[in-house]
């Protein structure tokens, strides 16, 4: 955060009882602007309600996003408990900013209401993890390519603009009613500069498609772990199960390794220097056969799902890699997006819901946007209301 708030307290003024004055360009119209019709889902940290648009007539999906009102923090000694949005908010918000892409699910408008903040959201009526349940076979490698290139091209996009999203799943892959893709949830995206790598919390990911450098502790990581749970995605729709379903992390390496091998000096030269490698002893393992796992795959299929799944990251297939691989250039080719088969499941059944690691809250709300989200302890905001003695400064 450049700058310091009104109060001192870095940027991060606070409000009270008082009535707020918004900024620019959030104006208390936009509370009017959108007509909720029904609720679509909810989750721990607030609801996502289908809506009417006054302005467009076009139909939207509003995320409330809860504010918690207790005291503690910076501004316990307030007479006033001051709003706490939840960090991940702030992360969502940011990325959602920095990305424009036709496979990124775009960030409308935003606005404060009473004790929450909304994010006005693209309509999406499912997602792939509701495709893969209305599956009662593995899926035609023409289907699963048109939806995989989808994805692929938003994650290469997401890396080539420096940011890591970290938590890449079926239920994270919206789908609007024309059969595009469009990745969300971004509560765990990060900022990465391989130029300077920071320590990043390893504890990232939905197990299932978490990498193995993440499992084994790793505090600095690439892009690799996004490139590994697309190859979870892709396996998951190849195979109509997912391919790692670990109870607990030890179960999840586990699993892993049974189908990778155990790491060798020649495998990952570097698992080695991941903090918990020491901590756990596995007997020997050889590498299974992915066509053994899955016996109606092409060769493609199983040589881009070996390169994603490589256990050394820093030979791991990118986003960029896998839209370029044969897999994708032979028959059958990707179906189109308006072809492909979209179940009427709603989607944001869950994606109210901001992820369970580490529910932490900042407090009061900026508008700037300006952090880079570097560190895993927040960055970037939001509008930031102000009491309206501070607003004209």
């Amino acid at each position: 955060m450049s700058g310091a708030g009104h109060d001192g307290h870095d940027g991060l003024a606070c409000f009270g009882c008082h009535s707020p004055v918004y900024k620019d360009p959030y104006s208390i119209d936009k509370q009017n602007r959108y007509i909720s019709r029904r609720k679509l889902g909810e989750g721990a940290f607030g609801q996502v309600h289908l809506a009417d648009d006054r302005e467009t007539g076009n139909k939207v999906a509003l995320k409330s996003i809860s504010c918690s009102l207790g005291g503690g923090g910076r501004h316990a000694a307030s007479d006033t408990a001051a709003p706490r949005l939840p960090k991940a908010v702030f992360r969502e918000l940011y990325a959602m900013r920095q990305l424009q892409h036709a496979n990124i699910l775009p960030l409308l408008d935003v606005f404060p209401r009473a004790d929450s903040v909304v994010l006005v959201l693209e309509l999406m009526v499912t997602d792939l993890e509701a495709v893969l349940s209305a599956c009662t076979a593995p899926m035609f490698e023409g289907e699963a390519k048109g939806w995989l290139a989808q994805m692929f091209a938003g994650v290469a996009h997401m890396h080539s603009m420096g940011l890591l999203h970290r938590d890449l799943k079926p239920g994270n892959l919206l789908i609007n009613s024309g059969g595009v893709l469009k990745i969300g949830d971004f509560g765990l995206t990060r900022v990465h500069d391989p130029e300077c790598p920071r320590s990043m919390s390893h504890q990232v990911a939905t197990r299932w498609y978490r990498a193995p450098e993440l499992l084994f502790g790793a505090r600095r990581y690439t892009a690799a772990v996004d490139a590994w749970a697309a190859g979870c995605v892709l396996a998951e729709l190849l195979f109509n199960k997912p391919l790692f379903p670990g109870q607990s992390d030890i179960d999840q390496l586990i699993r892993v390794l049974r189908v990778t091998g155990t790491p060798t000096a020649a495998t990952w030269p570097g698992a080695c220097e991941t903090p918990d490698f020491d901590k756990i002893a596995f007997a020997h393992m050889e590498p299974a056969p992915l066509a053994a796992l899955c016996p109606g795959s092409s060769a493609q299929a199983m040589g881009l799902l070996a390169a994603l799944l490589t256990l050394d990251p820093l030979r791991r297939a990118t986003a960029a890699d896998a839209l370029c691989h044969d897999w994708f250039l032979c028959a059958p080719a990707p179906i189109p997006p308006p072809q492909l088969h979209v179940p009427c499941v709603a989607a944001y059944s869950s994606s109210a819901r901001m992820p369970a690691h580490g529910a932490e809250y900042l407090d009061g709300f900026d508008v700037q946007l300006d952090d880079d989200l570097s560190g895993d302890g927040g960055g970037g905001g939001i509008v930031m209301l102000q009491p309206a003695q501070e607003v004209a400064s």
